[in-house]
């Protein structure tokens, strides 16, 4: 995988890094011991749900692809159009999280994906979920906005790459993959219940290496959206009172992962576990630092292939070669039960030294009961993707 697969990641990075950082609460001191070390603010998640005001959007996208591998028939990877509806709910500033994130609109999409030449790639169509916001500075009130939009899921339907049914795509081999898609945007307010919205996006579809092949697809796009207010009016305008002053909270934690991979086209796949013992800052209301030492276990060490060739043959039956040590160090921007992590990691250990030392993640959790998260993580090596961690 190139590097240039993960300029979307880069754009998180930053994006969680800005938005994130915490102006308005001042931070007290430390606060006293906490049954909850990840409890969110009193009054974030105890008072049920936002008042209804449903937002629904038309979205109509054209791009290019980043990605140009040669392939057997050459084709060359030209234009694309995408089709997405949304239906997402606008947040009025009642609760803590709405007025740090400036009353976002988030919720759920379905887009039909014209992808290339239909034969070859297909046309998925992709599931996801969705966050978008005006960026602080802007006034609710406002004709004119800028801001950003962030959406994840799966796309469903493409013609998986294959060297003698498909050959000519050598660019994901599975029929399901993940969807990402992140930009920024103009906003003109049009009507009181009309927005009329420019963005430039990147669009992102990759199965993490659990099937070959996997360079992905990167898409630099254009877009064109219709947001209508359902309910004819916007939501108004919550009192802006600051949040209550933060309390610092910290403390350890550990997780267990799983998922698979396979090194070589139509070849085994193989089992990868992450377990992990780590440390949370939580300095503010939407940021967490995290650092952990990882214990990785690869099932493809001994295999052989790609860069496990240089595992010499006599020692591919050690069951130590299966594992590696590493430590990372990271960074959350949380929205209420849900944070985003982008970080760095180094292998620090391993029986032989395996190429791609510096790793990566980007991941999703959601913060199930206190002091219990579920999610879903790339890991990669040096900008290639190793394999997803469940």
């Amino acid at each position: 995988m190139r590097h240039w697969k993960y300029l979307f990641y880069l754009l998180l990075l930053l994006l969680a890094r800005t938005v994130g950082s915490q102006s308005a609460p001042v931070r007290a001191g430390l606060a006293a011991p906490h049954r909850s070390l990840v409890a969110a603010a009193p009054d974030t998640l105890r008072r049920g749900f936002l008042p209804n005001y449903p937002v629904l959007s038309a979205t109509a996208y054209h791009g290019v692809n980043l990605v140009r591998a040669r392939n057997a028939g050459g084709v060359a990877y030209p234009a694309f159009s995408v089709g997405e509806l949304r239906l997402g709910v606008q947040t009025t500033g009642r609760k803590v999280y709405d007025r740090l994130w400036n009353r976002p609109t988030w919720g759920g999409g379905v887009g039909v994906h014209l992808v290339y030449v239909n034969e070859i790639f297909g046309s998925p169509t992709a599931v996801y979920g969705f966050f978008t916001a005006d960026l602080p500075w802007i006034a609710p009130t406002s004709r004119w906005a800028i801001g950003y939009d962030i959406g994840g899921g799966v796309a469903f339907g493409f013609r998986p790459g294959d060297p003698v049914t498909n050959p000519r795509n050598r660019l994901l081999g599975s029929q399901l993959n993940m969807y990402f898609n992140g930009g920024g945007y103009l906003n003109y307010r049009w009507t009181d219940a009309l927005d009329l919205r420019g963005a430039l996006h990147l669009m992102h579809y990759s199965n993490g290496d659990i099937i070959l092949p996997n360079l992905g697809m990167n898409m630099v796009t254009a877009s064109l959206q219709l947001r209508y207010h359902l309910r004819g009016r916007r939501p108004p305008p919550y009192p802006d009172d600051p949040p209550p002053a933060w309390r610092l909270k910290r403390g350890p934690f550990v997780y267990q992962a799983v998922g698979v991979k396979q090194l070589t086209v139509n070849q085994s796949r193989y089992l990868n576990t992450t377990t992990a013992v780590g440390y949370r800052w939580w300095t503010a209301y939407r940021s967490r630092w995290v650092a952990q030492a990882d214990l990785f276990y690869d099932g493809s060490n001994n295999s052989g292939e790609d860069t496990r060739v240089v595992i010499p043959e006599d020692d591919r039956q050690n069951a130590a070669n299966l594992f590696r040590v590493g430590v990372f160090g990271g960074y959350e921007t949380v929205y209420h039960r849900l944070n985003l992590l982008v970080g760095f990691g180094v292998h620090v250990w391993q029986r032989h030294r395996i190429p791609r030392r510096v790793y990566q993640r980007i991941g999703l959790r959601y913060r199930v009961v206190d002091n219990l998260e579920m999610g879903v993580t790339l890991k990669a090596n040096s900008w290639g993707a190793d394999y997803i961690e469940w």
